[in-house]
């Protein structure tokens, strides 16, 4: 092997290393992203889960088997202690 091959071996080998460590930071910070998204994914349900069981635990109706309950919670709101009826 003459000198000129072993030198074009390294700067090639090199250049693989330098691609290969740009490729592995790029699978680093997509797993970072993947990891906060299934963070926030988990808290966000564990928000819904409670507020659920708040609700149910006030007898508030939440989905659509409810249709019922909800437009006559609806009909019948206050809103900051008033029920939307003018007084004169």
């Amino acid at each position: 092997m003459i000198k000129s091959d072993q030198e074009f071996f390294l700067k090639s080998q090199q250049q693989l290393i330098v691609r290969l460590m740009k490729l592995l930071d790029w699978v680093l910070e997509c797993e970072k992203k993947v990891h906060r998204a299934e963070t926030d994914s988990w808290y966000l349900n564990w928000k819904v889960d409670y507020l659920e069981k708040k609700l149910k635990d006030l007898d508030v109706p939440l989905y659509s088997k409810d249709d019922s309950e909800i437009q006559n919670l609806m009909n019948n709101k206050k809103v900051n202690g008033k029920d939307g009826t003018k007084h004169d």
